[in-house]
């Protein structure tokens, strides 16, 4: 790993992020990490107190899911997606964004590449308009 440029505490060779980086980059650490999580897990399930404190936190979540419930309905599902993909194509004229996935998708271009091939086309679009415009 390269050498932390990061602020540090004085006689340390790393800041926090960056030894945490180093430290799970380690095969060994990771092993050993799995082994102690494992064990850990293995001796709660044999507590009857962490199996009821599970079982009441999951029965939690299920109400709060249920309560919601409106919320898994196909329109919900319909309405986030095209909420997420306004908020996240939002620098994009919304008749275009079709084409702007199908460039990734298929075309398989990058979404700089393809955002720049978007842009140009509204360019275009829009320099045709104003002409047409003065024209008319």
């Amino acid at each position: 790993m390269t050498e932390c440029t990061h602020p540090r505490s004085k006689g340390a060779k790393r800041c926090r992020s960056c030894n945490c980086k180093a430290m799970w980059a380690d095969p060994d650490f990771r092993a050993r990490k799995a082994r102690s999580n494992a064990a850990t897990l293995e001796k709660l399930r044999q507590d009857p107190e962490f199996i009821e404190r599970e079982r009441k936190r999951q029965a939690d979540g299920l109400q709060i899911m249920l309560e919601r419930g409106t919320q898994h309905t196909p329109e919900a599902i319909a309405k986030r997606a095209r909420t997420f993909t306004a908020r996240r194509l939002s620098w994009c004229p919304p008749h275009l964004r079709r084409e702007y996935i199908r460039l990734m998708t298929n075309k398989h271009l990058p979404a700089s590449e393809a955002r720049e091939v978007i842009l140009n086309q509204w360019r275009t679009e829009m320099q045709r308009r104003n002409n047409a415009a003065r024209a008319a």
